[in-house]
């Protein structure tokens, strides 16, 4: 965000290092946002501008110049940047607009500074909100200021907050923070039980209720107050009753917030609310989501006209609802989870909520290992290995190999079993998803002990000996029977989804000496998939940017994403990479019908550079293209068909997906209604590259 004081930016473009800076274009496109600033500027009473300004977390410099340029009064402001990028960008900024001897900028967050008494600021401007309000550490980073930085009657912009909150009913946000009907905790009550963090997850609520996925089941309703000049204690908590208007079951509050941005102000002028529930003036550019607290296990009931009683609570750094009667005995802190399964993100059990898709999975896995014992009662030398982090499909393999000859009755054949390499290696590449591994496997009642000849109750007699390796296993020639994965790489979460199947080639690639002339590889291909996109708010807040309300901003283009991700040095094909967005959560429309961009078989070779696919023509028969948006289908097996990431609905939109789509935005718009398009991916970076252009054969 603009002026996040934290040096990481996290959020669904993390992994992808070209992205860092992207939420800076978001914020200084947001004019309803500039303007609630500028206008609490303007507004400011000459006492206060006889004294220093403070400005933290500056990001690129753009409030703090505002203010310098509105109020030229002011002698000084000094701002705060823990990006020392960022800082540098704030000082070229302040040197294009003259400002330079005004703004003082340093490089460090504020809490690592301390001012003498005779020597604080009168004003503080800091915009260091996420979409639950506190999530950047708001309050803490306030009451540093307040102790060591800002003189006692100081003047806050924004001044005050007010946090309002409905209850929704929605299956698929309770999966983003539990698994209690998960598939894969059905005999895992450690997993089943747990509660998970209660941190909230950011979502666009408006655009969940026109998918289908979340009933609403109250009207907005009032829940905390925040005075920013005089702040409250780190632990609060509140009693609420709300008004129960739909009748359902109340899975999750999802909750906003509403800014007065200047002391005294009676109407806010800058929010993250649902357009259809905001008090302050409409967004021009929707890049802000609400936050979402998914409430306990079991979830009451509700019918219209009855009173629910909640509480919420809130630290320096979080807000969460609980449905209860009383108020809790001393500070209450955030509850966490009891398990391992606060290793998983939010997406990666969303996705793994999917039982329909397992069920496949696990059908393509049958058929499998049945092909590899054709021809013989029980393979004592089969080997197979699981690629993806996290133990799922070799839950699904383990299964498999338990139900297709791994029961013998023969003595001798259960001798030659304890004999018998083990069968299932899990891979795993960091220490969260070994832990969750371990955890998840010990807690079910058929893998409990991991030695053939183990019996209990309801289990399997002889169940295949598991292997959980973190890193790189020691295999021998020809000795792999199945390669499998889902695929699932966590160092590919937050970037397009095509590339957990090209980290998963690879992947591939690398154990090919080990596998048998035989072996079965699952999946066996993909292939993606391409439209074209009309999405304009979307692709105006992309866009590089020369001033902000009249002050020069140019100098946080250098970190533009398109200038980022360099050009690919390939001769005549400049392509372009795509960046992940999903889609479901923008407001956009599909122009055309999908065609495939490129198909890949698992079992080819992987490139030492560079592989092109044959160019295809993408047509919409109407104007208004901004962008393309490309998914990817995976083949496991003729029972499984091609399973895609995404689905797309009746109204031309992309549906929930928790996985990601690559987007490739025009640079320049045109009434073209066709664009041509080539790829090629590249293996020096592991991703699809796009060169583009119009029908009229223009640049894209």
């Amino acid at each position: 965000m603009e002026d996040v004081e934290e040096s990481d930016v996290d959020g669904p473009v993390g992994a992808n290092a070209s992205e860092r800076y992207a939420w800076h274009f978001d914020m200084l496109h947001d004019d309803a946002r500039l303007k609630a600033f500028c206008g609490a500027f303007d507004r400011l009473p000459k006492t206060v501008l006889q004294h220093l300004a403070m400005d933290v977390g500056c990001g690129t410099g753009i409030l703090g110049l505002s203010l310098l340029r509105q109020r030229p009064e002011l002698s000084k402001v000094v701002a705060f940047e823990s990006d020392p990028v960022l800082a540098e960008v704030t000082k070229a900024n302040a040197v294009k607009n003259g400002l330079a001897p005004k703004l003082q900028v340093h490089a460090l967050r504020s809490t690592a500074m301390s001012f003498e008494p005779g020597d604080r600021a009168k004003l503080l401007v800091a915009e260091i909100l996420d979409a639950g309000l506190l999530g950047e550490d708001c309050l803490g980073t306030l009451r540093h200021a307040s102790d060591s930085l800002l003189c006692k009657d100081y003047w806050a912009i924004p001044a005050s907050a007010d946090v309002f909150a409905c209850a929704v009913e929605s299956s698929m946000l309770t999966t983003f923070q539990t698994a209690e009907a998960a598939w894969w905790t059905q005999k895992a009550p450690g997993y089943r039980a747990d509660q998970g963090d209660a941190n909230p997850h950011d979502v666009a609520l408006e655009k969940l209720l026109a998918a289908g996925k979340a009933r609403l089941l109250t009207d907005e309703f009032f829940a905390l107050s925040f005075d920013f000049e005089s702040l409250p204690d780190g632990h609060r908590a509140r009693k609420l009753e709300v008004a129960i208007t739909r009748s359902g079951r109340l899975d999750a509050i999802v909750f906003w917030w509403y800014c007065y941005m200047l002391r005294g102000d009676k109407v806010p002028t800058m929010t993250n609310a649902p357009s259809s529930f905001s008090k302050a003036e409409a967004r021009e550019i929707d890049h802000w989501r609400q936050a979402v607290c998914i409430l306990p296990y079991p979830r009451p009931a509700v019918q219209a006209g009855q009173v629910v009683r909640l509480v919420v609570f809130h630290t320096d750094e979080d807000i969460w609802f609980r449905v209860q009667d009383e108020l809790p005995v001393g500070p209450a802190e955030l509850p966490r989870a009891s398990s391992n399964l606060a290793q998983l993100s939010s997406s990666r059990l969303w996705m793994l909520s999917d039982e329909e898709k397992y069920r496949q999975l696990q059908q393509a896995m049958h058929r499998a290992v049945k092909s590899l014992n054709k021809g013989s009662p029980l393979h004592t030398n089969m080997q197979v290995v699981d690629l993806s982090d996290g133990p799922f499909m070799s839950f699904l393999a383990f299964k498999s190999l338990c139900r297709y000859g791994w029961n013998p009755k023969s003595r001798r054949m259960r001798k030659m079993l304890r004999m018998a390499r083990t069968p299932l290696i899990s891979l795993e590449t960091n220490e969260e998803d070994l832990q969750v591994a371990k955890e998840l496997f010990a807690m079910h009642p058929s893998c409990s002990s991991l030695t053939p000849g183990f019996t209990r109750p309801g289990a399997f007699r002889h169940v295949p000996k598991v292997k959980h390796l973190l890193g790189s296993p020691c295999l021998t020639p020809e000795s792999v029977s199945m390669i499998c994965g889902e695929p699932f790489a966590r160092e590919c979460e937050g970037l397009p989804c095509d590339s957990q199947m090209w980290h998963h080639w690879a992947q591939v690639d690398a154990l090919r000496f080990a596998l048998k002339p035989t072996a079965v590889l699952l999946p066996r291909s993909f292939r993606l998939k391409a439209v074209l996109l009309s999405c304009h708010d979307l692709w105006r807040r992309r866009q590089e940017i020369q001033s902000a309300w009249g002050v020069d901003v140019s100098a946080v283009n250098r970190l533009h994403p398109e200038r980022r991700n360099g050009t690919p040095g390939l001769p005549g094909s400049p392509g372009r990479p795509r960046f992940p967005c999903g889609l479901w959560q923008v407001e956009h429309a599909i122009l055309s019908d999908p065609v495939t961009l490129c198909q890949v078989d698992l079992a080819e070779d992987f490139p030492d550079s560079v592989r092109r696919f044959p160019g295809v023509m993408l047509g919409s028969g109407r104007p208004g293209v901004h962008g393309i948006a490309t998914w990817t289908e995976v083949w496991f097996s003729k029972v499984t068909g091609w399973i895609p990431t995404v689905r797309i609905g009746e109204a031309a939109r992309f549906q929930p997906s928790p996985m990601l789509q690559g987007v490739l935005l025009a640079k320049k718009l045109a009434q073209d209604t066709g664009v041509w398009l080539e790829s090629f991916f590249s293996a020096a970076d592991g991703s699809l590259h796009v060169q583009a252009r119009w029908s009229s054969g223009a640049p894209f």
